[in-house]
């Protein structure tokens, strides 16, 4: 039950949680800031999409254009075809987004 415990508080802590966000920063491959989000409409939109993601098998591996910063919270591998992976040193699972477009356009990728 202990251990069920814990797994429990690591899945949820890597979840952004909207009244905490305060900040989701968009990088490019060069780790060069390309977008810095700090309104709280957005970034509730923003959450709501992430929170509709799915876990997805993929046989090619997604190509990755940017870094996600949910801040408070993890950073994302983002490919614009609404492909997400938690960028950390082991296997992580990817997940899809059900409306990339969508959220390209709140993270103004859509340019």
């Amino acid at each position: 039950m202990k251990y069920l415990l814990i797994i429990l508080l690591a899945l949820t802590s890597c979840v952004p949680k909207a009244e905490s966000l305060n900040k989701v920063i968009v990088s490019d491959n060069d780790h060069k800031e390309i977008v810095i989000l700090e309104s709280s409409e957005k970034l509730s939109e923003i959450q709501s999409a992430f929170l509709a993601k799915e876990e997805v098998e993929v046989g090619i591996k997604p190509e990755w254009k940017y870094f996600i910063d949910f801040n408070p919270g993890e950073r994302w591998l983002y490919s614009e075809d609404g492909y997400m992976q938690v960028l950390a040193m082991k296997v992580t699972p990817v997940y899809k987004l059900k409306n990339a477009e969508r959220f390209n356009e709140l993270l103004n990728l859509n340019k």
